[in-house]
Parts: structure tokens; sequence; C-alpha cells
């Protein structure tokens, strides 16, 4: 729940700041990444599924982050998602790009079929 509660409060900061904070992600091992900062006009989520958290970061006491691009169909799902950027590498993309999938989101004002979104999910340790 924690997670999910902190998805929803980095997009809300989001749409208030128009983009996400600078905040560095720390891994088990001390390598650092800034989160990237995001300047698309975002889309709103209106149904969100919580991703899961991978054991081998659970083990690892490892947290991280995942930018993910979207577009939306003309019922707010997400299709044509990749992977942009992530931290630690490959540790947590198979379950934000997972969760993606199932998310809705209200349609913007100016919405095409070929506009591009952007996400980050952040997984933290509660």
């Amino acid at each position: 729940m924690k997670i999910f509660k902190r998805l929803i409060f980095l997009f809300v900061s989001a749409l208030v700041s128009g983009c996400t904070t600078n905040q560095v992600a720390m891994n088990s091992h001390n390598n650092t990444k800034p989160l990237p900062e995001l300047t698309e006009d975002p889309a709103k989520p209106i149904k969100v599924e919580q991703p899961c958290f991978p054991t081998k970061a659970v083990n690892n006491n490892a947290e991280g982050w995942v930018q993910v691009e979207f577009s939306l169909d003309k019922e707010g799902k997400p299709v044509k998602i990749v992977s942009l950027d992530d931290s630690p590498a490959g540790l947590f993309e198979f379950c934000a790009l997972s969760s993606i999938k199932r998310w809705v989101f209200e349609l913007p004002a100016s919405y095409h079929q070929d506009a591009r979104y952007q996400f980050v999910f952040e997984f933290k340790l509660g």
C-alpha cells in the first residue's frame, strides 16, 4: 500500500509542478542515478494497479525506479509501452511494465492517438 500511495503522491506532484522532483534513488550497493525529470503533459490515471516488488530487491534491500513511455488508446488504456530508463538496471522493469498495462487514464483534452506520455515508478522499501 505504501508503494501505491507513493506513486499517487509522485503523480500528483508531477501534475502540480509539471515535472517530478530530481531525487536520487539508491540501492544497497550505493549506486545512484537521479530520477528523470518529466516535462510532458501528464495523463491522469483513474485506475491504478500497484506494481509487484521483486523478491531479489527485497532480499538485497534495493530500491529504485523505472521510467516508462506509452500512448493511450481511445479507452485510456496504455499501448506501445516502452521502458526508457531504470535504476538499478533491469531490477524493477518487469514489475513496472506489468503494472502500467493494467492502468486506465483519463484522456487529456489535447488527446490524439500518437501522443506519448511518461510516468516514473519509484520503488521504495517501507
